[in-house]
């Protein structure tokens, strides 16, 4: 299943959530921060490579994926994450909304424009919970 989780509170302790969470990817966690962001992924891992499946992923321009879920058709050799990031920072997130066929909960962080996107499946299958707590999002 995994779990992503995020909060745009750089002084907040993200482990917090990714222990809470951690029955839901008990398979490896990781983080990423930054002066305006902390993003965490806990893995499930249900390929034969979970190391491919390291998240959260950066991308060669140094924009963040955290991202729950699962895209369709791509084949095995496709790593969904990578292809996901590259789809999202190539076309847009709105690019998402007509082409791509799966289940998602993801958060897409583009630092250079200090901006942070949630997005979720056209069905919601996957659950994506966020709350403002004094002007910071978790």
């Amino acid at each position: 299943m995994c779990s992503i989780e995020g909060t745009t509170n750089p002084s907040f302790d993200i482990s917090t959530f990714t222990e809470i969470n951690k029955v839901r990817g008990p398979d490896g966690t990781d983080f990423f921060n930054d002066d305006n962001v902390n993003l965490a992924h806990n893995l499930l891992a249900i390929s034969p490579n979970p190391k491919r499946k390291t998240q959260p992923f950066v991308t060669s321009k140094g924009n963040v994926l955290v991202y729950n879920g699962e895209i369709y058709g791509l084949g095995d050799d496709v790593w969904d994450v990578e292809w996901l990031a590259n789809k999202i920072e190539n076309n847009g997130i709105e690019s998402l909304s007509n082409d791509v066929n799966g289940m998602w909960a993801l958060a897409w962080y583009e630092p250079s424009k200090s901006k942070i996107t949630l997005c979720r499946d056209h069905f919601g299958t996957k659950p994506l919970y966020y709350s403002f707590i004094n002007d910071h999002l978790y």
